[in-house]
């Protein structure tokens, strides 16, 4: 028994208004009551509704109702957009009344075609055109009487032939020619041809008058027809105008108001339908609705159907395209209809009932009708974002009672969205979007499939059987991630374990360590890991022509990855042996890191390569001193140095020769170029190459000896910058030593040079190698130098103090004060406190001790710098105790003080040396000088000032009172400063007085007569002290 199908519902109008209000055939009564009135003067109508809403079926409507007495002609003005619409619309109308006899033909069509035919002028001109054979051929037959007669004139028999034949000779000739150019032979008839088709020129000049007619044209027209018109009246309806762009609208519009809102045709009505949200968009913000006022006397509105309305027009038409055999399916498919759908009509309506006929008609009973019709009403949706929305079903929401507990919309949605059978649709899904979300990189779509049940089934399936991309798959899972108590948790592993065997099998190692290497590292099991490791690293090392930077920097990616998961790289690495070439190019991507990897190349090779690419000025150098230990340079710092000795440097070989020099030798300073090759080499070079730095720092090392003058040397003496300052301090020491680069500032400083070793000696720029020095030659100078290069004093200390273990094999206490001489020393020394300093202090102190009292006398005598530096470590207590000699030098100086044989200043700082010396220790030394005063010297106010304190406590001045008061306190009496001295001592001078009796009456009265003088002291209570018994 045939199937029976569902059917197609016509979209045409059919003049039914099938709503149970029957709103459309009220508005259609009405407007064909006003029309068959005709007491409107503008017979202008506009129909206003929405796309679909039924404004083509009104108008059907009413043309069943006025078709006794008017005549409908409908204008699609959609159909005729790209048309003159004047011109066409005028035409086809006129044609429409012939047609149905409304007008008369002959008349009408005459017209017509003047009015609107196109205007065309043309005028031909055709011409023969003769060949150069036939032009001959009529030459010859016009001059042959002529040339008989000349032929006639002579008697010659030979030339009589000759010139008769002259003719055909020509033609011959023309022959011959012609079959020559065309390069084939020709036929004769072939040279007599008058003309051919193809050979007639034919000159045609047309001139043609294609154009819009006229408003006064058109106007007339119109009038015209209004008045020819027989048995009806004519209504002209302008369709379709909603589905016109803007631009077209308002060009349609503005011909229509001007031809029939101004003007009226007595047997000719308009009517408009249109959508207002549509005729707004054609005009400027707010000026729509105004064209819409102005153009219309009268608007009827054709609304939205209610709800009544359109569930029973629903029904009608849900039934005549199913009839009964959907009927269970009715209530769901209309209410999704209801909910899923914003916009409501008629023709919305029967364009989803016909789409869902033709989904039926393909899948027939396999998919119910319910689904059908919520793919149709969400497929915008769902094609914006298959993935997503299939699984997600975000639309479900609103029509959730339908499909309560349905776990069957999703594979159904998808059979139809991808038009594959129900059975296979879930796979198909999974793997079209697996796939699509791998090669989109769409790690989002990749967590939204994850809510499928069957998702890691099939991942894994295809996996296996390589039908995906295995990177790609590698790096779009990396972004999933599961909990460990998450079921998914245990499927993710197993996938990462497949994923790993298939790339280990299908993808070969090349030079580089990707992401998705370290992808797998972390993610894979550690027994994974381990297969996933060593075949990196054997398939890195059987790679063809291994590049060694690229080699490092896999290996160094990998090392990376492994620290982080706390795998030993060394485990895993054996030694490889590779070409010098790249062997040197895995050590200029190394760097000092060059062993950690285990790479060798064969030594002689090595040295072979270096010395053949040197000879070629083509060896990349840098980072080769990482290496100078690991093998024997000897050969090539040699080979380098001969270079040098020989003159063989130029301005194209010296930067790599030298920076090949300075990697690999072991010992500072280098063999530098001459000053005519500084010279010579500078005047090539361009200040920003790159060994134009080292050529001023050569330059440097000269001095004031250097021969030549060249600005771009000599103004980065006085004037350097910055960059200048930096390259020079880096590589300096190669071509002189720290320690003479020190020395020379005591005789040839500059800014560059003094910048340079504030540098050094602060350690702020690294440089390559040791510094190396002389501390013994250095400190006799270490003033001097720190005065003229600017170095702080503390800095350059604190430098010297890395060659503390030599200064204790070159200094000692028999040559210290040699080597430092200058008390600032001691000053640095003691503000650093660092071993050297400490060493320097205990090998001065240790000095001391053999000195004789004859060199302490001379040292002090003189000031000097030691005897200075003496003074100043026993300020700062470095010094508490001195030998016997020092204290005899003392005594014996202050005896010579006494005899007037030094000045009192002759011991430097006495004030403050005295308060650390015993005392005890000078009583006789006082005791002589005080008997020096008495028997043998008259004592000085200075003498006085100088001794008074010592003698008091040590001079034992109660023993000779007498003698003290004559020889000792009175010179000094009229001294004030020493008066002031004498009262401060009122009782130790009152005690002495007492002593000697009336001997010391003349000096008390002087004393009181000077007391009185000066007012400095209570007489009455001196009187009194030496009254007292």
């Amino acid at each position: 028994m045939k199937k029976i199908q569902p059917k197609f519902i016509g979209n045409n109008p059919n003049g039914e208004d099938l709503f149970e209000g029957q709103a459309q055939k009220k508005i259609a009564v009405s407007i064909k009551d006003l029309i068959t009135d005709d007491t409107l003067t503008q017979k202008l109508i506009g129909i206003e509704g929405k796309w679909g809403s039924g404004k083509s079926n009104l108008i059907k409507i009413l043309q069943d109702l006025l078709k006794n007495s008017h005549h409908f002609y409908i204008y699609d003005a959609w159909g005729h957009q790209e048309d003159l619409q004047r011109r066409t619309f005028l035409e086809e109308l006129t044609n429409n009344l012939i047609v149905h006899e409304l007008i008369e033909e002959k008349r009408w069509s005459k017209r017509l075609s003047n009015l609107l035919s196109k205007k065309q002028t043309t005028k031909s001109k055709s011409s023969p055109k003769l060949s150069t054979g036939i032009i001959l051929a009529v030459g010859v037959t016009i001059l042959t009487p002529l040339v008989k007669v000349v032929a006639d004139l002579d008697s010659d028999s030979s030339f009589k032939i000759v010139v008769a034949l002259s003719p055909l000779f020509a033609l011959f000739i023309f022959w011959f020619s012609e079959s020559y150019k065309k390069g084939k032979f020709l036929y004769p008839n072939n040279l007599f041809y008058l003309y051919k088709k193809k050979e007639l020129e034919n000159k045609t000049k047309t001139l043609t008058l294609d154009k819009e007619p006229s408003m006064a044209n058109f106007s007339d027209w119109m009038f015209k027809l209004s008045y020819s018109l027989t048995g009806k009246k004519l209504i002209i309806v302008f369709d379709n105008m909603d589905r016109l762009p803007p631009n077209k609208v308002h060009t349609l519009w503005s011909s229509i108001n001007t031809f029939f809102s101004d003007k009226s045709f007595e047997n000719i009505w308009v009517i408009i339908p249109f959508d207002r949200e549509h005729i707004n968009e054609a005009f400027e913000k707010g000026i729509g609705k105004e064209f819409i006022m102005k153009t219309f006397p009268i608007i009827y509105k054709v609304s939205q159907p209610v709800l009544t309305d359109w569930h029973k027009f629903f029904k009608n038409i849900f039934f005549e395209a199913f009839s009964d055999f959907e009927t269970e399916e009715f209530v769901d498919v209309r209410t999704l209809y209801d909910l899923l759908n914003e916009k409501i009509t008629p023709r919305s309506i029967i364009s989803f009932i016909n789409e869902l006929v033709a989904i039926k008609r393909i899948v027939s009973s396999e998919i119910e009708l319910r689904y059908i019709a919520l793919f149709v009403l969400t497929k915008d949706e769902i094609e914006l974002n298959p993935i997503s929305v299939i699984l997600e079903m975000p639309f479900l929401k609103r029509c959730s009672n339908i499909f309560l507990n349905d776990n069957s919309v999703q594979e159904k949605i998808s059979s139809l969205f991808y038009n594959v059978p129900l059975s296979s649709a879930s796979q198909v899904l999974l793997e079209r979007e697996i796939n699509l979300c791998i090669r989109k990189d769409s790690k989002e779509d990749f967590k939204a499939l994850l809510k499928h049940t069957h998702f890691f089934d099939i991942l894994i399936k295809n996996i296996h059987s390589g039908n995906l991309d295995v990177v790609n798959t590698i790096l779009s899972l990396d972004t999933l991630e599961f909990d460990a108590d998450d079921k998914n948790a245990e499927n993710l592993k197993e996938v990462w374990f497949k994923l790993n065997k298939e790339f280990i099998k299908t993808i070969a190692v090349d030079q580089y360590f990707k992401k998705e290497n370290e992808i797998l590292l972390k993610r894979c099991d550690p027994l994974s890991r381990d297969a996933q490791i060593k075949y990196f690293i054997k398939g890195i090392k059987s790679v063809d022509n291994l590049f060694g930077d690229n080699y490092y920097k896999a290996l160094n990616l990998l090392s990376i990855t492994l620290k982080s998961l706390s795998v030993d790289i060394d485990l895993y690495l054996s030694g490889i042996l590779m070409e010098p070439d790249q062997y040197l190019n895995y050590i200029q991507e190394a760097g000092e890191d060059f062993a950690k990897f285990k790479v060798i190349t064969d030594e002689n090779d090595l040295i072979e390569f270096i010395l053949m690419k040197i000879d070629a000025n083509d060896l990349v150098t840098d980072n080769i001193f990482y290496i100078k230990n690991e093998y024997n340079f000897t050969k090539v710092t040699d080979h380098l140095k001969e270079y040098i000795d020989n003159s063989k440097i130029n301005s194209e070989n010296v930067r790599k020769i030298y920076t090949l020099l300075k990697a690999l030798t072991k010992e500072k300073p280098i063999p530098i170029l001459s000053d005519v090759e500084i010279y010579q080499i500078a005047s090539a070079l361009a200040p920003e190459n790159e060994f134009y730095n080292d050529l001023v720092a050569m330059r440097i090392t000269r001095g004031t000896s250097f021969g030549y003058s060249l600005a771009l040397l000599d103004t980065p003496l006085t004037a350097p910058d910055e960059v200048q300052i930096l390259e020079v301090t880096k590589n300096i020491e190669f071509y002189k030593s720290y320690g003479n680069l020190l020395l020379m500032t005591k005789t040839a400083t500059n800014e560059l040079l003094n910048r340079v070793l504030i540098n050094l000696t602060s350690k702020s720029v690294a440089v390559r190698g040791a510094s190396s020095l002389n501390v013994e030659t250095i400190l006799p100078s270490f003033t001097q130098i720190v005065s003229n290069s600017g170095i702080a004093a503390d800095k350059l200390f604190n430098r010297l103090d890395a060659w503390y273990r030599f200064a204790v094999k070159v200094i000692d206490q028999d040559n210290i004060n040699a080597i430092v001489s200058d008390v600032f020393v001691y000053e640095t020394a003691l503000s650093c406190n660092n071993t050297l300093s400490k060493y320097l202090m205990s090998c001065f102190k240790k000095s001391l001790k053999g000195l004789s009292a004859e060199k302490w006398e001379e040292e002090i005598s003189l000031d000097s710098q030691f005897f200075r530096s003496m003074l100043f470590l026993v300020k700062h207590d470095k010094i508490k105790v001195f030998n016997p000699s020092f204290y005899n030098a003392l005594k014996t100086i202050l005896i010579k003080i006494g005899k007037g044989d030094l000045t009192i200043n002759a011991i430097p700082e006495w004030d403050f040396l005295k308060t650390r010396l015993d005392a005890s220790k000078f009583k006789s030394t006082l005791k002589d000088i005080r008997d020096g005063f008495i028997l043998s010297y008259n004592i000085s106010t200075p003498q006085f000032l100088y001794f008074f304190e010592m003698l008091i406590k040590y001079g034992a001045l109660e023993e000779r009172a007498e003698d003290v008061i004559r020889r000792i306190l009175t010179p000094v009496m009229n001294d004030e400063e020493s008066l002031n001295i004498l009262v401060s001592n009122i009782e130790l001078i009152a005690s002495l007085v007492k002593m000697v009796g009336n001997e010391g009456k003349d000096f008390v009265e002087l004393f009181v007569e000077k007391a009185k003088i000066s007012n400095s002291v209570d007489v009455g209570r001196f009187l009194d002290l030496i009254s007292h018994r």
